[in-house]
């Protein structure tokens, strides 16, 4: 697909986005059984809009993103040489908690870093998300997995498994 090509699919991208939201805004004032049978349809068209389809747009035409309404910003600059992990985590038992969390899809390394966070907490761990941000880095960094944007601006950045 051309730069055209891209932009003209991402308009009506755009205008099929403003109308499941409208839909979403509709369904708020139908009674709760008939909520519950739109809300997993609609969950699932929305995730598969924005972090599928509308992705894969950005990743090869990036100018086409509209400008984000948050500010960038460095979440940690804590790097893994610097990590002393909790007694009873193993960095093994870590990195398989990661892997868990990833897919050949592209995830948001802020769903990511707070998915595996929420997973030790669960356990009564209490680990540093920056922790789990790091490892990735180094993951990244030895070839494990694929990263798009700063891994250190979770909300910038994705991971995936590599191909």
């Amino acid at each position: 697909m051309d730069r055209e090509q891209a932009a003209e699919i991402h308009r009506h991208l755009q205008r099929a986005a403003n109308a499941i939201r409208r839909a979403e805004r509709l369904a708020l004032d139908l009674s709760q059984d008939d909520r519950r049978a739109f809300a997993e349809p609609l969950g699932n068209i929305v995730t598969a809009l924005h972090f599928e389809l509308l992705q894969a747009i950005y990743r090869r035409f990036p100018d086409l993103r509209p400008p984000s309404r948050e500010k960038a910003r460095i979440n940690s600059k804590l790097t893994w040489d610097k990590v002393r992990l909790p007694p009873p985590v193993t960095v093994l038992d870590f990195d398989r908690a990661i892997l868990s969390t990833i897919s050949p899809q592209w995830r948001k390394t802020a769903r990511i870093v707070g998915t595996v966070s929420e997973q030790y907490g669960k356990l009564g761990i209490d680990l540093d998300p920056a922790i789990v941000a790091a490892r990735l880095m180094t993951m990244v960094d030895s070839g494990l997995l694929e990263a798009a944007g700063d891994l250190r601006m979770w909300r910038f950045s994705e991971v995936r498994l590599k191909d």
